[in-house]
């Protein structure tokens, strides 16, 4: 089983650059982040951790960012990685609390291990996360690290099976219509059960107590893992 994740400036080794899902158009969003959130290549890694090189190749799209790099760049723009990925947000504003994403609407930003389509990306200030979550097989080359954060979680799997890896808990294996519900503070990680990649829809809801600033930039340090003491 993987470690849990420790924030460092050693980014992790960066892939080249493919064209899946909406890879093509996340460069770019990314640059429209950082420069609404008035930064410089050279504020977002330090905010990050990540070096200003591997930042720029990801808004040039020569490389895509792995599942660790995507928590660095929301952690440095202060933001939930679900809001980090929704690369193509509806014209449509609603007039009330209600938003409809179609399936046919839904497109991915891929990591290296995982791949995420968030839900009803027009409606802002919610209080809850929702995401479709596609989940690779673990490899050599990309082991699955785990990762801890405010707040609580479910996840219901869609198609496949996902092994759920926690720091206090036996595996638990869930198969097609199952479902989990766990504290997220809980180091936790996916790994598909198979060699075929699984889906899942996964809710996260933040803690009450926190404003909604706190929670962007709470799950933004979503690296920043709670490491269990031992007495």
């Amino acid at each position: 089983m993987a470690n849990s994740i420790k924030l460092t400036k050693n980014e992790p080794e960066l892939k080249s650059f493919e064209s899946v899902g909406n890879s093509h158009s996340f460069g770019l969003h990314v640059r429209t982040l950082r420069k609404r959130a008035t930064m410089t290549l050279s504020q977002l890694a330090d905010a990050s951790g990540m070096s200003i090189s591997a930042i720029s190749k990801i808004e040039n799209n020569q490389i895509s960012p792995t599942f660790i790099n995507l928590i660095r760049l929301a952690e440095g723009l202060k933001m939930h990685i679900a809001d980090l990925v929704t690369v193509e947000p509806s014209n449509h504003t609603p007039s009330a609390r209600l938003a409809v994403t179609r399936k046919s609407e839904q497109t991915f930003t891929e990591a290296d291990h995982y791949g995420f389509s968030a839900l009803c990306s027009s409606l802002q200030q919610k209080k809850m996360k929702p995401l479709i979550t596609r989940v690779s097989p673990e490899t050599a080359e990309y082991p699955v690290e785990k990762v801890a954060h405010h707040g609580e979680e479910f996840i219901y799997v869609l198609e496949g099976a996902i092994d759920i890896r926690t720091e206090y808990y036996k595996p638990v294996r869930l198969e097609k219509g199952d479902s989990m519900y766990f504290d997220s503070s809980m180091p936790h990680c996916y790994v598909s059960s198979n060699n075929e990649e699984a889906e899942a829809f996964v809710m996260w809801l933040p803690d009450p107590n926190h404003s909604e600033d706190e929670v962007n930039e709470v799950i933004g340090n979503v690296a920043k893992i709670r490491n269990p003491q031992t007495r």
